[in-house]
């Protein structure tokens, strides 16, 4: 499945901040499998820094699209891994 853990090592005096993150994973016309709508949601609190590299290669999220797509594109045509993440507040 599609699972996101996000950790980091807070350095002194960073702000630290807590955003929702929600990955959806779809994937249907899987021959003799049921089709999959999942969606998952965390709150994570991280720093800004941190959370600017999650989306860009070898990044947290960026790898964990790569893998769910590489998971999904043998098994349908019609599938999709999105994740997103919206900053909520300070931890």
């Amino acid at each position: 499945m599609f699972f996101v853990l996000l950790v980091s090592l807070f350095g002194c005096g960073e702000t630290v901040n807590r955003y929702q993150c929600t990955c959806e994973v779809t994937a249907f016309n899987m021959e003799d499998m049921e089709d999959v709508d999942e969606r998952f949601t965390e709150i994570i609190c991280e720093t800004e820094e941190a959370m600017n590299t999650v989306f860009q290669q070898d990044g947290a999220m960026y790898d964990a699209k790569a893998e769910c797509e590489a998971e999904y594109a043998d098994l349908s045509d019609d599938y999709s891994c999105d994740c997103t993440c919206t900053y909520l507040d300070k931890c």
